[in-house]
Parts: C-alpha cells; sequence; structure tokens
C-alpha cells in the first residue's frame, strides 16, 4: 500500500483517491459556477428588475457547479483518458513524420 503525502498529512491510496475527487470536484464546481454565471449575466433582458436577475443568475451558477461537482469522478476519468490519448496520438504523429 502507497503512501501520499498532502501537506503534512500521510493518506493511503483509498484516502487519497477521496481527496482528489474532492479536489476535483471543488474547483469544477468554481469554473463552472463562474462560467455560468458570466454567460447568464449576458443573456438575461436588461427589463428584469435586479432581484430576479440576480436570483436566476445565482440559481444557475450553483445548479450547474453542484452537477459538474458531482461527475468530478467521470470529469477526472475523461480528461486523463483525453490526455493519455493526446500523447500517444502526439508521439505517434512525430514517429510518422521522421520516417
Amino acid at each position: 500500500m502507497a503512501q501520499h503525502k498532502i501537506g503534512n498529512r500521510y493518506l493511503d491510496d483509498e484516502k487519497y483517491e477521496l481527496e482528489a475527487i474532492s479536489m476535483w470536484g471543488f474547483w469544477l464546481f468554481v469554473i463552472g459556477a463562474c462560467l455560468t454565471a458570466a454567460y447568464m449575466r449576458g443573456i438575461m433582458p436588461a427589463e428584469w428588475t435586479k432581484e430576479i436577475r440576480y436570483a436566476f443568475m445565482i440559481g444557475s451558477a450553483i445548479s450547474v457547479g453542484g452537477f459538474l461537482a458531482y461527475l468530478s469522478p467521470y470529469i477526472r476519468m475523461l480528461f486523463y483518458v483525453a490526455l493519455g490519448m493526446s500523447a500517444i496520438s502526439g508521439t505517434l504523429y512525430f514517429a510518422w513524420t521522421i520516417v
């Protein structure tokens, strides 16, 4: 069983995975909420009152951020698969152009 050092703590594999997934979930929530709020701010009509626009913007940002945080294990897996596939395809392309 491997030990991973996070700050001043040593974690086993299972706790390290939970730590990594929670970190991915946090950042996906923040990025998703910020992008959603910025998008919603641009598409909402100006005729609405400030309170209604604010409620729709915050509600949609929290909803999308929470959904992305919920899907964080799968998004993390897809990210690493895409990273691996791009490394393999880049290596094969480099080898193809040399020959």
